[in-house]
């Protein structure tokens, strides 16, 4: 039997964009939509599985030799997996140059799925690798606006199904939803909204993992992920919400941004469901170019203490899917633990003026610096967004 609800409620397919994603065929990449048997169908009883999320910051220079490290990074962390099933790897700021570097990636090619089958990346930069022994169900994305500056954000969902052999005449498949955004360039509030956008999907789901870029810089951002009663992997394992080391943003960035803004753990794994945290780490610092001129362009011109491949260092989680024979078919959250609420009702607390968030003395929300712009000598256009450098 297949559990599988895919929209909260309230929601019509109008509200969602369906699309196609990439697989290897007979040694191209070629669109396929809809469910697609895999290498391993059923994981058995003891499913473990890990997400990896980042951050590859299309801004810095010398993008290709930054590529040349990224797919290292990424191929190390494949290769040295916590648990024996391939990583869930959630990309940000991907751009042409990045898509092209991945479709062109070997073990890329041999063991994921993109999500994406389009030649260019999606306006808002995030795709995911699914491992192809993730059989895939569906592939859909929810607008969710605009910034100031015009670019498109929104939140990518890949459903897969992981499938429970028991011993018994019929094996049971459970949802296990996926989810990557990227938040900068949104106010604290906006963020919030994105957020409990993204629960009413989620918890729909008998597992559910988000990761990516959340643009967490204010408190504001940490009661949001509490309120909407998603759990968050780095405090799973004892992480301290403040802890200057536990940063994501900052350790690798250029010594101006973190003058401007300090450093903060932008980027986050989050979850639902029936799932125990195995294990949380970053990864990054390690990931430097190796072509002596753009290391020294990066140095140069970029203002880095090392040549770092990002200005993020990412962030990975492994999961233990759980999974109680005898509640099977009864994964569902029910009404009173907020499963079946509509974004409506996941809403509720943040238009209720309960929750008070810290403003400066100009009353701007904290988490929109505001920095000088030096030699800049046009009044409305000295002032410049922070958050433009993350």
């Amino acid at each position: 039997m297949v559990h599988y609800m895919q929209l909260p409620s309230g929601w019509k397919s109008s509200d969602i964009i369906e699309q196609s994603y990439l697989t290897m065929r007979h040694g191209v990449w070629q669109s396929a939509q809809g469910p697609m048997l895999s290498a391993v169908h059923a994981l058995g009883t003891n499913i473990r599985f890990s997400v990896v999320a980042w951050n590859l910051d299309a801004r810095r220079p010398e993008l290709d030799a930054r590529m040349d490290s990224i797919r290292f990074q990424l191929k190390f962390m494949v290769e040295n997996n916590p648990v024996p099933i391939l990583p869930v790897i959630m990309l940000i700021e991907v751009t042409q140059t990045c898509l092209n570097r991945l479709r062109q990636t070997h073990w890329v090619a041999m063991y994921y799925n993109i999500s994406d089958d389009a030649t260019s990346p999606s306006p808002s930069g995030i795709l995911m690798l699914i491992p192809r022994s993730f059989p895939i169900k569906t592939v859909y994305r929810v607008p969710c606006g605009v910034t100031k500056g015009g670019t498109q954000r929104d939140l990518l969902f890949v459903d897969v199904t992981l499938t429970n052999r028991n011993g018994s005449t019929e094996n049971t498949e459970y949802v296990f939803r996926l989810c990557t955004t990227h938040l900068i360039g949104l106010s604290p509030r906006q963020r919030a909204k994105v957020l409990a956008k993204a629960a009413a999907h989620l918890r729909l789901a008998h597992l559910s993992v988000l990761g990516g870029d959340l643009h967490a810089v204010t408190a504001w951002d940490a009661a949001a992920v509490e309120q909407i009663m998603l759990r968050d992997a780095f405090l799973e394992k004892g992480g301290v919400e403040g802890a200057k080391d536990a940063a994501t943003f900052g350790p690798t960035a250029d010594l101006r941004s973190v003058k401007a803004i300090g450093q903060h753990r932008t980027d986050k794994v989050l979850f639902c469901g029936h799932a125990k945290v195995l294990c949380y780490d970053t990864f990054g610092k390690e990931a430097v170019v190796s072509d002596p001129w753009a290391e020294g362009e990066l140095l140069k011109n970029g203002r880095l203490v090392k040549p770092w491949a990002s200005d993020h260092l990412g962030v990975q989680a492994a999961f233990q899917v759980e999974v109680d024979e005898d509640e099977q078919g009864e994964w569902i959250v029910d009404d009173e633990d907020g499963g079946e609420q509509g974004v409506e009702g996941l809403l509720g607390w943040i238009v209720d003026e309960e929750f008070e968030y810290e403003e400066d003395e100009d009353g701007e929300e904290m988490g929109e610096w505001i920095v000088d712009e030096e030699n800049d000598d046009d009044d409305d256009d000295d002032d410049v967004v922070a958050e433009n450098w993350i």
